[in-house]
C-alpha cells in the first residue's frame, strides 16, 4: 500500500517453479489515522488451480466491522465442524457395537470426511489445529474429501436401502471416486484440478441416481424414507451450489457441510425411531423369552439348576453334572381308578395334580424338591440332612391322611401312601441329545430308595429309612418321632441284606 508491503502469504511467482503457494484468511490493517487516500497493489499467482485467481473477493471496510465478521464466520465454521465430527464418531460407535449396521459406518465416515473438508477451506482451521501443516497437503486433502464423500455416500445408500440399490451401481460410483482420489494423491495439482469438472458431472449424475433411489423408497413407504428425502434434497442442492462456486459460476462460501447437517438430522430422527422400535420389539421379545423360560423351568426344577451352578435353564448344556451326597425319597401315592374308562383317567389326573399341589409346599418347606413325577408317586431329593428328609416324609403322610379323611366333591378312592428314604453319594446331570434333554439322578442310592419304598408298600409300612439315614438322625426323642428297627431285610433285586427302620410319630 502506497509502496509499502503490508502483508504477504507464500511467494508470488511468474511460473509454477517460482511460486510457493500458501492459503490464509486474515483481517489486515491498511492505514492509520489521517490517511484519506491509498493506492493498493495486489500481487497474486495461482498455478495450482484451474482458475488463476483468488476464489473469494477481497473485502474492504472498517477494521472493527471486518474483524467482527471474520470472527463470526470463523465461529460458524467451527460449530458445524464440531457437530459433524461428533456425529461421525457417534455413528462409527454405533457400528462398532452393532457390526451388521453398515449404514451407520458409511454415514459416520461421510460425516468425518465433511468435518475434515470444513477445516481445509475458507478459514483453513486445520492450520490452527496442526501448525505448520503443508498447504500442498491441505490442498490435496480438500479435493480428496469431495471424491471420498461421493463413495461414502453411495455406500451409505447401498446399506440404508439395499432392496432398491444395485451393488454394481455402488461399485461403479466407488471405482470412479477412488480413481479420482488416486489422481489427487499422485499427480500434479494442475492435472487433477483440470479434470475436476468431468468428475463433478459424474458426481451430479450419481447423486441424481441416488436421489431417485431414496425417492422410490419414500414412495413405497419405507420407514423414515420421506424424512431422509427432505434432508437429501437440502444436501443435494448445497453440493450443486458448491460446484457452481468452485467453477466460478457464482461467488460465495461452500455450504455442503451445512447440507450434510440435513442428512444427519434426518438420520438422527430415523435412528431414534429405529431404536425405539427395536427397544419395543426387544422388550416384547424379552417378555416372551421370560415366559418361555418360566414354561421350560416347569419341567426342570430350579433347585436342580442351582445344584448344577446355573442361573437359568438357557445356561444348561448337555452333559452338565455335579456329584454330592443327598437324601433320596420315593413316595408311593396309590390311586385305584378304573383306567379303562376315559372319564376315570381324566378324574385320576385331576386328583393326582390337586394332591401334588398340596404336598409340594411341604416338600419345599423342608428344603427338598420333586425331581420326577412317577405314574403313582414322586422322586424327591433333599440336601444331606436325614432329619429333614424323615420329618418331611411323616408330614407328607399326615397330609395324605387328611386328604383321605376329607369329603370330596366326587368319590375319589383312598390314597395308598408308602415312602422309602435312603442316603448317599449321587450325580445330578443332564442326559439326552442337543435338541432334547432331561434332568436325571444317577446312583445306586436311587435304586435302593425305590426298593425300600416298594418293601414298605408290600408290608404295610408308611415310612421306612435305611441304616444310613437312621445314623444321621438326631435323638429321636428331640424330634418327637419313634424309630423302630425292623432288622436285616433282603430287598427285592438285591443280593445283600440291609437294616431298615420304621419311623412314626
Amino acid at each position: 500500500m502506497n509502496g509499502k508491503e503490508l502483508y504477504s502469504c507464500g511467494v508470488v511467482g511468474k511460473t509454477v517453479e517460482e511460486e510457493r503457494d500458501s492459503w490464509d484468511n486474515l483481517v489486515v490493517p491498511m492505514s492509520g489515522p489521517g490517511v484519506s487516500e491509498v493506492t493498493i497493489v495486489l500481487h497474486l499467482s495461482n498455478f495450482s488451480d484451474i482458475f488463476p485467481a483468488s476464489p473469494t473477493a477481497v473485502s474492504f471496510g472498517p477494521i472493527s466491522g471486518l474483524s467482527a465478521k471474520w470472527s463470526s464466520t470463523r465461529v460458524f465454521m467451527i460449530l458445524p465442524f464440531g457437530a459433524i465430527l461428533a456425529m461421525g464418531v457417534y455413528f462409527i460407535a454405533l457400528y462398532m457395537f452393532h457390526r451388521q449396521n453398515m449404514a451407520s459406518f458409511w454415514l459416520g465416515l461421510l460425516c468425518i470426511i465433511f468435518a475434515v473438508r470444513i477445516i481445509c477451506y475458507d478459514h483453513f482451521i486445520i492450520q490452527d489445529i496442526l501448525p505448520g501443516f503443508s498447504t500442498n497437503l491441505m490442498f490435496r486433502l480438500g479435493y480428496l474429501t469431495f471424491s471420498l464423500a461421493l463413495a461414502s455416500f453411495a455406500g451409505f445408500i447401498r446399506f440404508q436401502y439395499p432392496q432398491y440399490t444395485r451393488a454394481w451401481l455402488v461399485r461403479g460410483i466407488a471405482s470412479v471416486s477412488l480413481l479420482y482420489s488416486m489422481f489427487v494423491l499422485v499427480t500434479p495439482r494442475s492435472f487433477f484440478t483440470s479434470i475436476l469438472f468431468p468428475f463433478q458431472l459424474v458426481a451430479i449424475i450419481s447423486a441424481m441416481i441416488l436421489l431417485f433411489i431414496v425417492a422410490r423408497s419414500a414412495i413405497d413407504g419405507r420407514p423414515g424414507a420421506r424424512l431422509f428425502l427432505v434432508g437429501f434434497f437440502f444436501f443435494f442442492f448445497s453440493v450443486i451450489r458448491d460446484i457452481l462456486i468452485s467453477n466460478r459460476v457464482i461467488e460465495g462460501v461452500f455450504l455442503s457441510h451445512y447440507g450434510i447437517l440435513g442428512i444427519i438430522g434426518a438420520m438422527a430422527i430415523i435412528i431414534v425411531a429405529d431404536f425405539s422400535r427395536a427397544f419395543t420389539a426387544l422388550e416384547a421379545a424379552t417378555r416372551e423369552t421370560a415366559l418361555i423360560n418360566e414354561s421350560l423351568e416347569r419341567f426342570v426344577p430350579n433347585e436342580f439348576l442351582r445344584y448344577l451352578g446355573r442361573q437359568s435353564i438357557n445356561e444348561v448344556c448337555l452333559g452338565d453334572s455335579t456329584s454330592r451326597s443327598m437324601c433320596v425319597m420315593f413316595v408311593h401315592l396309590g390311586m385305584h381308578f378304573p383306567l379303562h374308562v376315559a372319564s376315570a383317567r381324566v378324574t385320576m389326573l385331576e386328583f393326582f395334580n390337586s394332591t401334588i399341589q398340596r404336598l409340594n409346599p411341604i416338600i419345599e418347606k423342608h428344603g427338598g424338591f420333586i425331581d420326577k413325577y412317577l405314574t403313582e408317586g414322586l422322586l424327591i431329593l433333599f440336601p444331606d440332612d436325614p432329619c429333614t428328609a424323615a420329618t418331611c416324609a411323616l408330614d407328607l403322610y399326615d397330609e395324605v391322611r387328611q386328604i383321605n379323611g376329607e369329603d370330596q366333591p366326587e368319590k375319589y378312592p383312598e390314597i395308598v401312601f408308602a415312602a422309602g428314604v435312603h442316603r448317599g453319594p449321587l450325580m445330578l446331570g443332564t442326559i439326552g441329545e442337543n435338541e432334547r434333554m432331561d434332568s436325571t439322578v444317577i446312583s445306586d442310592v436311587v435304586n435302593i430308595a425305590s426298593r425300600i419304598q416298594k418293601h414298605a408298600l408290600e408290608h404295610g409300612h408308611f415310612v421306612l429309612l435305611s441304616e444310613d439315614v437312621r445314623a444321621g438322625l438326631k435323638n429321636p426323642a428331640d424330634t418327637c418321632v419313634t424309630v423302630t428297627p425292623l432288622g436285616e431285610i433282603k430287598l427285592r433285586g438285591r443280593t445283600q441284606t440291609m437294616k431298615l427302620f420304621e419311623v412314626q410319630r
